[in-house]
Formats: structure tokens, C-alpha cells, sequence
């Protein structure tokens, strides 16, 4: 699987046509007078998953809620996206 991280949310939603489910995935990492909102879906291109990931910050004074309903009524224009709050990982097992 590959990783693409994206520096801008307009680079994010315009890679939002290669998503594999209609589900993209958010996590909250707060810190003392800012929060960070990580977005990422799952894509594929051919044979292969590609994760998309981007990161918002959210300066003091504006609350998370806020950015989130923001961001889902950009997906919701753009097609039957659901935002969750959740995390993509994936795990190696190998066997000796």
C-alpha cells in the first residue's frame, strides 16, 4: 500500500474521484491552544490501495464542530460521502 499525503484540502478533494468506499475517515489530535483534524480514504489505482491523507489546523478560537460541519457540507457536494470519525491502518504480519 502506498501512502500519498497532501500539504492542501483542494489537492485532497480533487483525488476524492479515486476513493474506493464512500467513507472518509477523520481523527482529532488537540493541543493546547490549536487542534489538528486528519482526514484520509482509501483509494486504489489499478491493483494496488493507495491511502490519501491530509491534515487541517484548527487555530484557537474556532471551534472543531465547526470545521468538521464545514467539511461535510463540501463533500456532500460533491457525492454521497459520509465523514467518520476513525482511523485507516494497516498491519504487516509476517510469518517465519
Amino acid at each position: 500500500m502506498l501512502v500519498i499525503y497532501l500539504d492542501d484540502i483542494e489537492d485532497f478533494v480533487h483525488f476524492l474521484d479515486r476513493r474506493a468506499m464512500n467513507e472518509i475517515f477523520y481523527e482529532i489530535n488537540p493541543d493546547m491552544n490549536s487542534a489538528t483534524i486528519a482526514l484520509h480514504f482509501l483509494g486504489q489505482v489499478g491493483e494496488m490501495l493507495v491511502l490519501y491523507e491530509t491534515r487541517i489546523d484548527v487555530r484557537a478560537g474556532k471551534q472543531t464542530e465547526e470545521v468538521l460541519k464545514e467539511i461535510r457540507e463540501t463533500f456532500s457536494t460533491i457525492g454521497e460521502i459520509e465523514l467518520v470519525k476513525g482511523k485507516i491502518r494497516e498491519i504487516f504480519i509476517s510469518l517465519a
